[in-house]
């Protein structure tokens, strides 16, 4: 059964290239989508974490890994199926 999701916000950042990876050395930000009442975001403050799903859109399929690779291509690494 498929499932359709309706986003409530949008991320921006400052990378323009659809790279997966260093996205510690980027800034993104949060912007809630049309509708999607601020008020839902009361008591967020005091968690140090959130969790962000999300869809590269802009990233070609064809060059995506789906299978075991060594992180950021270091042989040193243990493969990891991310």
């Amino acid at each position: 059964m498929p499932i359709a999701v309706e986003p409530i916000g949008y991320v921006s950042s400052t990378r323009t290239a659809g790279v997966d990876d260093r996205w510690d050395d980027e800034t993104s930000t949060i912007q809630l989508a049309p509708g999607c009442d601020p008020e839902s975001l009361v008591g967020l403050r005091v968690f140090s974490r959130i969790e962000v799903p999300y869809h590269f859109h802009k990233v070609d399929p064809s060059g995506a890994v789906k299978g075991a690779r060594h992180p950021r291509g270091n042989l040193a690494w243990p493969l990891s199926r991310t």
